[in-house]
């Protein structure tokens, strides 16, 4: 059985902008409570709302973090907030295929970030699911063992 690890600058990156937006609303708070003029007053409340969108991004990517699984003869995903599991048999699985994903770019021919490839895993049901380096520190070897078991169930 292969177990993901995850990234620590996956995780630091959640913890990181959950604390910057919580610590955002709560200067925004104390902001609020104050006697302010209406410039203040109308910056304060752009600010709050602008933590609060980004709380709430963080909030919603947080619940899509998952554990993978990898089993003689099916894949785990578990999504780590919620305790869901969803699972894929490996002979369920119709293609597994590397996307490239271009890195951020502030204007044509800058790069911000570089490109990176991902997996996608497409089952017979057209379920997708996505395997990121990103967010694993043993990508290579989830692949590999994916890619095993496959092997082994198409050649049986």
């Amino acid at each position: 059985m292969i177990v993901s690890k995850f990234r620590d600058l996956y995780i630091a990156k959640f913890v990181f902008f959950l604390a910057v937006s919580i610590s955002f609303l709560l200067i925004c708070l104390y902001l609020l409570l104050q006697d302010l003029s209406k410039e203040d007053f109308i910056t304060t409340i752009a600010l709050s709302f602008f933590s609060l969108c980004l709380f709430i991004y963080v909030l919603f990517e947080v619940f899509y973090i998952k554990k993978i699984n990898i089993l003689e003869k099916r894949i785990e995903f578990l999504i780590v907030l919620t305790k869901k599991t969803k699972t894929i048999y490996v002979s369920d699985i119709k293609s597994i295929s590397r996307e490239k994903v271009n890195g951020l770019s502030s204007r044509p021919g800058v790069k911000i970030s570089d490109d990176y490839f991902q997996t996608k895993i497409l089952t017979k049901n057209n379920s997708e699911f996505i395997i990121s380096p990103h967010e694993y520190e043993n990508y290579v070897e989830i692949i590999k063992e994916i890619n095993f078991r496959l092997k082994s169930i198409s050649a049986n």
